[in-house]
């Protein structure tokens, strides 16, 4: 199967220093990881059932991509979406933003726009973390999160010393 398909190499990182580790990964331009990625999430689906949109997928976590070109930046985010989107319409791409300061000599302002671009729809939560908290408790529930019920029992626990909480404070 690999020879009919487009391989590249990860990008290095600073803990993967030798040219011979860096694994071979199928472009995201090439027909066969969508496929891939839409055969993972319906057998993900399969096992643990439709309980979520939200697929959290950080492609640069501790290495870089292959190229710093800003057009090849934007195009492995759009493809990687689009796969996302091939497995599930409804699907929604949740990742974080550290790798970006966290590797910031790789990760220029023009880099991060870039990459950024190539999702067609504003999804951004920036670093909202009632929803990294519910997005993360989702993997341990078998079931949909009743997101009302959710809120008011997570600003009861981050806001408990208070003696009340304002009833306003739930539809803000």
């Amino acid at each position: 199967m690999c020879h009919s398909h487009s391989l590249t190499k990860c990008g290095g990182s600073k803990r993967i220093l030798a040219e011979w580790i860096l694994p071979s990964i199928y472009k995201r331009s090439d027909k066969i990881f969508t496929r891939l990625q839409k055969s993972f999430i319906s057998k993900q689906i399969a096992a643990y059932g439709n309980i979520t949109r939200f697929c959290t997928l950080d492609q640069y976590n501790e290495n870089n991509p292959y190229s710093g070109d800003l057009g090849y930046l934007r195009n492995v985010t759009h493809n990687t979406w689009k796969s996302l989107k091939a497995a599930n319409p409804a699907a929604v791409w949740v990742m974080h933003g550290w790798p970006f300061f966290s590797n910031s000599d790789f990760w220029t302002d023009a880099r991060v726009k870039a990459s950024l671009s190539g999702i067609e729809e504003n999804k951004g939560q920036e670093g909202n973390e009632i929803m990294n908290n519910l997005l993360l408790n989702q993997v341990w529930d078998t079931s949909p999160i009743n997101t009302v019920a959710y809120f008011r029992k997570w600003v009861r626990a981050r806001y408990m010393s208070r003696s009340t909480i304002p009833e306003s404070l739930y539809s803000a």
